[in-house]
């Protein structure tokens, strides 16, 4: 797909709608939370919480793998509602688990997330994603 296929008549006002709000969501979770997980993953390890009784070095992989590869899948729209479940799991453990479901501490922000991505979950990535260009998901 070309850049001047993206603002053709193919796609719909929605479509360009539904590109921002994957790309804002997917950017802000990674430039926070999958770069830090990346990049300081020994760091975190010793620190980092265990809500639900798995292990904090296989709770941090999970976490790592959601808060990185799945917000780049969903920044490309691939794979997008897979990519929405993962995310959606790792931010209610966090959330539920950690938070204890308190709107304080970034709590509200973790709401705006889990919007976010229930609304990606019903109407898919849109036309301007690979879900739709190249594994004929249409949302």
């Amino acid at each position: 797909m070309s850049a001047t296929n993206v603002f053709s008549r193919k796609f719909l006002p929605v479509d360009s709608c539904l590109l921002f709000l994957r790309l804002a969501t997917a950017i802000v979770l990674f430039s926070k939370h999958g770069y830090e997980k990346i990049f300081h993953f020994q760091e975190m390890l010793s620190h980092f919480p265990d809500p639900i009784g798995i292990g904090k070095l296989p709770g941090l992989i999970y976490a790592t793998i959601t808060d990185a590869c799945c917000t780049l899948l969903l920044a490309l729209g691939l794979f997008s509602r897979v990519a929405v479940v993962l995310l959606l799991s790792n931010l209610l453990v966090a959330f539920i688990g950690v938070h204890q479901g308190a709107v304080n501490d970034h709590g509200e922000l973790m709401i705006l997330y889990m919007i976010n991505l229930i609304f990606l979950f019903f109407t898919g990535p849109g036309r301007i994603s690979f879900d739709y260009r190249y594994l004929l998901i249409k949302s």
